[in-house]
């Protein structure tokens, strides 16, 4: 593969000290490119007609090397089939979320001779327990931001239930 090629001599060279997880709005009318649909985009800081794209990059001192990235294909595409046979999109391909986006690129990128480093992502990644445990299984650091509403503990953090007895 390409992309592993190049990540595998590049980003040994760039002092990698992130690999970072976002996605990217490309504006995009009418709607027959696959994903195309209106829905919030952040480059473009609306929700507007686009398809979305989840990345994942190399940041390092000495530059920045893509280590992957996927189109996010909506549910709707997921399930119309003339549409999807229209657009050239494999039977294979099923509904997966951002997230789940990022963590098989996460995971793809881990089995690759190059440095690893602390994943970083927004709240969109964060907020999503599976993303983290995924992550966490795979053994990957990360940093990633999380709502005000979300719970976070420290490591070896145990929790205690109280357990009611019944009253005889």
């Amino acid at each position: 593969m390409l992309v592993r090629a190049c990540a595998e001599r590049v980003v040994p060279e760039i002092e990698v000290s992130a690999w970072v997880i976002d996605d990217t709005g490309i504006p995009k009318v009418g709607s027959h490119s696959p994903g195309v649909k209106r829905q919030y985009s952040g480059t473009l800081g609306k929700v507007d007609s686009c398809q979305i794209t989840v990345s994942l990059h190399a940041a390092g001192s000495r530059g920045t090397a893509p280590l992957g990235w996927a189109l996010y294909l909506p549910e709707e595409w997921c399930g119309d089939g003339p549409r999807r046979e229209k657009a050239k999109i494999p039977e294979g391909v099923t509904f997966k979320t951002k997230p789940q986006l990022a963590t098989a690129l996460a995971a793809q990128a881990a089995d690759w001779e190059i440095p690893r480093a602390p994943i970083l992502a927004d709240q969109a990644y964060g907020d999503d327990t599976a993303f983290r445990t995924g992550l966490h299984d795979l053994k990957l650091t990360y940093l990633v931001a999380v709502s005000p509403q979300l719970g976070v503990f420290e490591p070896g953090t145990g929790f205690n239930r109280l357990l009611k007895k019944s009253p005889a």
